[in-house]
């Protein structure tokens, strides 16, 4: 394991703690990561485990790294590009990166479930002293209750 990454447990245990070591910024203000804890249930975990396995096999994906995000607003669209679900409320999302973002804007690197994983530095900080879960989260438009997805939320 290289500086900047931490190993992160994908094992059947109710919740990890992450502790981030500081990347090697040469050149540059060396960030110290190790205030920055969080942790993640096993639901949590299982699911970006999931999510990372289903990115892997998609060709669409190849040449991106995956990351996880956090997202202020969730929305699907129609083939007609109207919305059929929404939620205004902050989640991470896993996503693919291309590595000339992840270098330009300085991602972290982080091993959750045997796969490196990137995280924009001011987005990590947002998950300092806080717990990924899995919620059940109303999306329908225009009803929220009409329909329920399951999201990753920090709390």
């Amino acid at each position: 394991m290289g500086r900047g990454e931490v190993a992160v447990g994908c094992g059947p245990e109710s919740a990890v703690t992450v502790f981030l070591v500081a990347p090697d910024r040469s050149g540059g203000q060396n960030v110290d990561m190790d205030a920055l804890p969080f942790t993640l249930t096993a639901e949590a975990e299982a699911q970006i485990a999931d999510c990372l396995a289903v990115a892997e096999r998609s060709p669409r994906n190849e040449n991106l790294l995956p990351s996880l995000r956090l997202s202020f607003n969730f929305q699907t669209w129609d083939s007609e590009d109207r919305i059929t679900e929404r939620f205004d409320g902050e989640s991470w999302d896993e996503c693919g990166e291309s590595p000339d973002d992840v270098r330009k804007h300085g991602f972290l690197p982080l091993q959750l479930c045997g796969r490196t994983v990137w995280f924009p530095p001011y987005e990590l900080e947002a998950l300092t002293g806080k717990r990924l879960v899995v919620e059940t989260i109303g999306v329908g438009v225009p009803q929220p209750a009409d329909k329920k997805v399951r999201l990753l939320r920090a709390v």
